[in-house]
C-alpha cells in the first residue's frame, strides 16, 4: 500500500439483505473474519453478538466492473454514489423463516418480514457506528429508499440493491 492509503481512513457502506427466493445461498454461514484484519475481526465479533453469522464483504468497485451488476445498477444506485470513497460493502443476512416464508402473503409473513428488517437496519447501524469509532468513515444503508406509495408508483426500484451487494459479496446467486 502507498503512504497516502495508509494514511486514508478506510471506508465502507453497511447493508443488509433478508435471504428470500431471489437470493439462493448455498446453507452455510459466509462469515468474513480475515486473518490478521483486526477491522474485520472486531465487526464480526458486533454482528455475533447482534445473532447475524451471515457477513460478507465486496469491493466497491465491482459495481462498474460486475457484468450482472454493472448492466442493471446504474448511476446513483452504486456504493460510490452513496460515499465516492468507499472501499468495501459490509453485506449483513438474516434468513428468512421457510415455514414463514410458504404462508405468504400472510400477517404472520408480514411480521417476520417487518422483524427482520428493523434488525438489519439496527445492525447496519451498529457496524457503521463501530466502524467509525475505529476511525473509518461508514454509512449504513437502510432497508428501503421509497417515498411513500407515491415515490413507488412513480418508481418502483430500491434506490440501493442489497441483493446485488450479497451476490457481489458471494453469499448467493440469482435464479
Amino acid at each position: 500500500a502507498s503512504k497516502s492509503d495508509i494514511s486514508r481512513p478506510r471506508t465502507a457502506t453497511v447493508s443488509g439483505t433478508r435471504f428470500l427466493k431471489y437470493l439462493k445461498t448455498e446453507g452455510q454461514c459466509h462469515t468474513v473474519a480475515m486473518e490478521g484484519d483486526s477491522t474485520m475481526g472486531r465487526i464480526a465479533e458486533v454482528c455475533r453478538g447482534l445473532g447475524i453469522h451471515d457477513i460478507g464483504i465486496a469491493d466497491a468497485g465491482m459495481w462498474e466492473t460486475d457484468p450482472l451488476v454493472s448492466s442493471r445498477i446504474g448511476r446513483g444506485g452504486r456504493p460510490r454514489d452513496l460515499m465516492p470513497d468507499a472501499r468495501s460493502v459490509i453485506v449483513i443476512g438474516i434468513p428468512i423463516q421457510r415455514t414463514v416464508l410458504d404462508t405468504a402473503p400472510s400477517i404472520v409473513y408480514n411480521h417476520l418480514y417487518n422483524t427482520v428488517n428493523t434488525m438489519l437496519d439496527q445492525a447496519a447501524e451498529r457496524i457503521a457506528l463501530e466502524l467509525i469509532s475505529m476511525g473509518h468513515h461508514a454509512v449504513a444503508i437502510p432497508r428501503d429508499g421509497y417515498q411513500g406509495i407515491a415515490g413507488l408508483r412513480n418508481d418502483p426500484s430500491a434506490f440501493f440493491s442489497h441483493r446485488h451487494a450479497a451476490y457481489l459479496a458471494g453469499m448467493g446467486t440469482f435464479g
